[in-house]
């Protein structure tokens, strides 16, 4: 036997006995769930390998990442119910390491899937995307928490001030863990996402109903002096049940006007309960505001409304008395019909 025969030969028996574990790739799955979120109130335990040494431990509602799928199936028993799956690797976290988890606590389904109360209590706080978009923080005292949620310190804001908002937690939680759990009838504003900010060079991490994000903002010429209208949403909880818009508690964009640098909310003129303009965006319909007009020290214009029986539109008009007000009038329904 000549010595390049003897080589190829040794060179085929190292590589045999180093060939890789079978990993049969399921590909039906692997083409529609690249991303799953953790079902497993206790948490799902991420081993080195299928049935292996525990390497890490994801807690309820955190979204992981799948790597592989592979052909090896477990069946377990939790409380009293039959769960059938198999192992797939996944990444830990942000790093380059790998692991394998059981399937059988994995949904691809946040809406149906996941519980938004135990995630407030069980869940830590993961924070995304990351945007650096202007906003705006309202007057007011604020309290400012570390990255686990807990209440470290406060800050006082005399008038509305610019931030940059730099990421959001990707759940809504309540203010406190103490009212992770919502009764029938309790108040859904508080629940909101956690905003991280930049604000006078520090990052600070505040509750988002006070936060606001820039969405539109739009120049005018009134009484010598350049304006803006400004629209803004809140992290405050997107209503989307008939629980939460009877609880009282409906998502909506703020209103503002920019002028000299100084942000306003406008009031109700001829409201006691000092009560600022919003423009409704929900499932339940929608406000836009449209055909601005100045006439002297008067702006007028429309809100024109979509809902879920019809259709509407009311007027504005905007001046300023100790501050901004407006005046809502000539309301119109069109109603295409009942529930």
């Amino acid at each position: 036997m000549n010595k390049l025969m003897i080589t190829l030969l040794l060179s085929f028996s190292l590589l045999s006995f180093n060939l890789p574990k079978e990993r049969v790739t399921l590909t039906d799955k692997a083409e529609t769930l690249n991303t799953a979120y953790v079902t497993a109130e206790s948490g799902l335990l991420c081993r080195g390998k299928p049935n292996g040494k525990v390497i890490h431990k994801f807690a309820y509602g955190t979204e992981v990442e799948i790597i592989d799928y592979t052909d090896i199936e477990l069946i377990i028993t939790d409380n009293g119910e039959e769960i059938s799956g198999n192992w797939v690797e996944v990444r830990i976290g942000t790093t380059h390491m790998t692991g394998f988890v059981f399937d059988g606590f994995l949904s691809s389904d946040t809406y149906y899937d996941l519980d938004i109360e135990k995630i407030a209590k069980l869940t830590p706080a993961h924070f995304v995307e990351t945007f650096n978009k202007k906003g705006l923080l309202l007057n007011g005292t604020h309290t400012v928490y570390d990255k686990d949620l807990n209440s470290i310190n406060q800050i006082i804001l005399n008038s509305i001030s610019e931030i940059n908002i730099i990421s959001v937690t990707k759940f809504e939680r309540p203010k406190t863990k103490e009212k992770a759990k919502r009764k029938e009838w309790q108040e859904y504003c508080e629940w909101a996402n956690y905003v991280k900010i930049k604000y006078n060079n520090q990052i600070l991490i505040l509750f988002g109903a006070k936060v606001l994000e820039i969405g539109s903002k739009k120049a005018f010429e009134f009484d010598n002096k350049n304006i803006h209208f400004i629209i803004a949403k809140s992290f405050l909880k997107k209503t989307g049940t008939l629980t939460e818009e009877l609880s009282g508690c409906s998502y909506s964009n703020s209103f503002l006007i920019e002028a000299n640098n100084n942000y306003s909310l406008v009031s109700d003129y001829e409201s006691e309960n000092n009560y600022n303009l919003s423009l409704a965006e929900d499932e339940g319909g929608y406000e836009e505001l449209t055909d601005v007009v100045i006439k002297k020290d008067t702006i007028f214009s429309k809100v024109k409304q979509g809902f879920q029986e019809g259709t509407g539109e009311y007027k504005l008009k905007f001046f300023e008395s100790n501050g901004w007000k407006f005046i809502a009038y000539d309301t119109i329904r069109d109603y295409e019909g009942q529930w």
